[in-house]
């Protein structure tokens, strides 16, 4: 273990090194070879377990363009719920809550992200999942998404830029409400120059057409006519806990849970209660 974290130690030194010095020559081509780094997954993909976990689904595969959508259906006679899951992890990250939902006669449908599960691209983009998620919804039809983390976000970029008619309503877990935030803490644990730090953010602003304040979740979320519920941990070391109250107090129909103890991952039986009490009020 220690020689473990020795050798991160090492790698971690190298990597800096090397961003810092093509700062030197060029700002963007650095900050361009820091976002490939950020938007890497180191893990994410299915194990055999996680293929166990998958196999009773029906597996159907969507296109996007050149990208790979994997999708996991269980058939039940209710309303469809989409499950979109956050970063290095897959669609069977929602195994107890999508048990209890389909014991409810849900129809439970997840999907992989980009780059993670059996999706397709070698990189993460929060903006590409949302339009995974887009079409997810065309072919599904669900009248809940659910996401985590920064599959939160991809469901609230959705919602506000490509809002299909059979959504109405979403769940919002441990979500980020400035994506700035995320990559502020990424560019400070790899401890870059100045110059590395403006070129990742000019990178960022080329590629998708505005700064990256736009990217905001307690913005967009002002947006929204339809309802929805906000989760959020006191203890999240990931997504800060006042993100989630930001969120809420910029969404009109959002109602807000605080939970305490169960980190940004939110994996707790008492945390699958809250949501489906709240489905059950929404339908009922």
């Amino acid at each position: 273990m220690k020689m473990k974290k020795i050798s991160q130690k090492i790698q971690l030194i190298a990597l800096r090194q090397y961003a810092n010095t093509l700062a030197l020559f060029s700002e963007l081509k650095a900050g361009e070879w820091a976002m490939k780094l950020f938007f890497t997954p180191r893990k994410g993909r299915l194990t055999d377990e996680n293929r166990q976990t998958l196999r009773s689904a029906t597996w159907e595969t969507l296109q996007l363009r050149d990208v790979k959508i994997q999708t996991y259906r269980w058939e039940g006679k209710g309303e469809t719920i989409l499950l979109a899951h956050g970063w290095e992890s897959n669609a069977a990250r929602w195994q107890q809550l999508g048990k209890k939902l389909r014991k409810q006669g849900y129809t439970v449908v997840a999907l992989d992200a980009p780059a993670h599960g059996e999706s397709g691209s070698a990189q993460f983009n929060a903006f590409l999942y949302a339009e995974m998620i887009k079409t997810a919804v065309e072919r599904f039809a669900p009248t809940t998404i659910i996401g985590h983390s920064v599959g939160a976000f991809a469901t609230a970029f959705y919602a506000t830029h490509f809002l299909h008619p059979s959504v109405k309503r979403l769940v919002l877990m441990a979500a980020p409400s400035e994506l700035n935030q995320i990559f502020d803490k990424f560019l400070d644990f790899i401890r870059v120059s100045p110059k590395v730090r403006r070129g990742f953010y000019r990178k960022l602003e080329l590629m998708f057409g505005h700064p990256i304040e736009y990217f905001s979740i307690k913005t967009l979320v002002q947006k929204l006519t339809i309802n929805g519920l906000v989760i959020h941990d006191k203890t999240d070391d990931i997504c800060k806990f006042e993100d989630g109250e930001q969120i809420h107090a910029h969404w009109q129909g959002s109602a807000f849970v605080a939970t305490e103890g169960y980190g940004h991952t939110l994996r707790h039986e008492n945390v699958q209660k809250i949501v489906m009490d709240y489905l059950q009020k929404e339908l009922a």
